[in-house]
């Protein structure tokens, strides 16, 4: 997973670090300049630090860490307040950009990090950690990790805050450790049953733009899903979703929606996801079909299961221009296999067989595919995080809240070690 979340992020910062490390609208194509980008990020800084005096941490100037630091937006603004800052990113076209923009000298350095940890700084080393606007990029397997790491790297004395989308999970999803496997092969067809709910019927953004949606899953199958993958992240289930123009053949995208579960789902558990949807480029009316999807195997409706649908208002883009004679345009994914034929549905081993053979033969394409980056977008729910906390032995001072639309919330916690 975390060789797949390199090769996009290396993309992104050879094609336009700036606006990669800030997704404003305005400022894509390279339409950044690199004052007003590092300049926001001194605004930034200063409010956490502002923010941190507000809860009445006091944050010893000695070395901070930013995780994800990208192009060094944030972490030029901590060497200008710190003693020492060490900023850490898992792609070396963000480092290389960072290095080149320095204007702190050996007070500021930069590492690339390709591990899932932080064993390269000691426990307690820093007294101020932060890391906005980077823990969404991963799967939540991932984040959850990399907070233990903060935690861990942070001094007695210091704090620690991070963002990332959050949420609030009710009595009826599943409690206790995470439990997250890797399958072996793909599922029985009678545990590809899910009910999905939309905590809305309908969205509206403008085109290419990333709309968030949050969605209640429950399995209703007979078998576990597998919230993990192999190696090339096939087998592994997920949310996943297409765009289809109303009353015509589907109108595919790449990834057009991918959300991860986070941990195993038993039948009959159910959890709440934060998804983020990809608008399309051309205006018009679209039906958002969401299902479960079994990575390089199938989507559950093939297997006969109910999916759900929401409409899609685009606006702000180009005119689509229909293709006379044919359905639009299609850019179909690797992703998505054909269905399995009936004859190989008859019998469970014929069955069986035969998506075992599905999987070696899409691996393979898989690898063949188009390897266009994709900025991927998760959460973590709030009882997780606080999870994490209490394990650490550490204190979770305060969480800020900014409620955004369809449910989700953009989350600031704030932790101190004990």
């Amino acid at each position: 997973m975390l060789r797949k979340l390199r090769r996009h992020w290396e993309q992104f910062g050879r094609e336009d670090p700036f606006w990669a490390a800030l997704t404003w609208k305005d400022k894509s194509d390279g339409r950044w300049s690199p004052d007003d980008f590092f300049q926001n990020g001194e605004v930034v800084v200063g409010n956490l630090l502002d923010r941190a005096a507000e809860l009445g941490i006091e944050v010893p100037r000695a070395r901070a860490l930013d995780f994800g630091c990208g192009p060094g937006r944030l972490t030029q603004a901590l060497a200008a307040r710190f003693e020492t800052v060490d900023g850490v990113d898992i792609a070396r076209s963000m480092i290389a950009n960072a290095r080149r923009f320095n204007r702190h000298g050996n007070r500021c350095r930069y590492h690339v990090n390709r591990r899932g940890d932080l064993r390269r700084f000691g426990d307690a080393t820093f007294t101020f950690v932060c890391s906005l606007l980077v823990l969404q990029h991963m799967k939540p397997g991932i984040a959850r990790g990399y907070v233990r790491e903060f935690m861990r790297v942070l001094a007695p004395s210091g704090a620690l805050v991070f963002q990332v989308p959050s949420y609030d999970v009710d009595s009826s999803e599943p409690v206790g450790p995470a439990r997250q496997s890797v399958p072996r092969w793909p599922l029985e067809p009678s545990a590809c049953r899910a009910r999905i709910r939309p905590a809305s019927d309908s969205l509206t953004g403008r085109a290419g733009e990333l709309v968030p949606l949050r969605v209640d899953v429950e399995n209703a199958g007979d078998g576990t899903w597998p919230c993990l993958g192999q190696s090339d992240g096939g087998l592994r289930v997920w949310l996943g979703g297409h765009l289809a123009l109303p009353g015509d053949e589907f109108y595919w995208r790449l990834d057009a929606m991918r959300t991860a579960l986070g941990r195993d789902l038993e039948p009959g558990q159910r959890v709440t996801l934060d998804a983020w949807i990809t608008l399309p480029e051309e205006n018009g009316d679209y039906l958002l079909e969401l299902d479960m999807v079994q990575e390089h195997v199938c989507w559950f409706r093939q297997r006969g299961s109910e999916g759900a649908v929401v409409r899609c208002r685009v606006d702000g883009g180009r005119e689509r221009v229909p293709v006379e004679g044919q359905g639009p345009r299609i850019a179909r994914s690797a992703h998505a296999p054909a269905p399995v034929p009936a004859t190989a549905q008859s019998a469970s081993w014929r069955a069986r067989a035969w998506q075992r053979w599905q999987y070696l033969t899409d691996r393979i394409q898989s690898r063949l595919a188009s390897r266009e980056a994709v900025m991927e977008m998760h959460g973590l729910a709030r009882p997780d995080v606080q999870s994490l906390v209490t394990e650490a032995g550490c204190r979770l001072i305060e969480v800020d809240r900014q409620a955004q639309e369809h449910g989700y919330e953009d989350c600031h916690f704030w932790i101190t070690r004990q």
